[in-house]
């Protein structure tokens, strides 16, 4: 499923990717890439408070991986809640520090 839902995505259709996505969390809960390619693909769509909540559960997965804390800083960035973005930024640096994280 996480195959398909990549390959939807490429193709840019989301909403199947979504399904995809879902369809591989269910399987596999703790898989650290449906939970972040999910979140890119509802940003996609501009559903950003449940890219988020994506976002976090892979953050939970996997909280070293700067990628995700990276997504979160932008959907943070795109819903304008600058209190909650710095920290993201702030973890995401400590975290991967060559990163860049878009100023607020």
């Amino acid at each position: 499923w996480f195959g398909k839902g990549e390959s939807l995505a490429k193709l840019q259709r989301n909403e199947e990717a979504i399904a995809a996505y879902e369809k591989a969390i269910a399987i596999k809960p703790d898989s650290y890439d449906a939970w972040h390619h999910l979140g890119t693909a509802l940003s996609e769509l501009k559903r950003y408070e449940e890219a988020m909540a994506a976002y976090d559960q892979a953050i939970a997965i996997k909280p070293e991986n700067a990628e995700a804390w990276r997504d979160r800083v932008a959907i943070i960035s795109e819903l304008k809640q600058d209190t909650h973005g710095n920290e993201s930024g702030e973890k995401e640096t400590e975290v991967k520090p060559n990163s860049v994280v878009p100023n607020s």
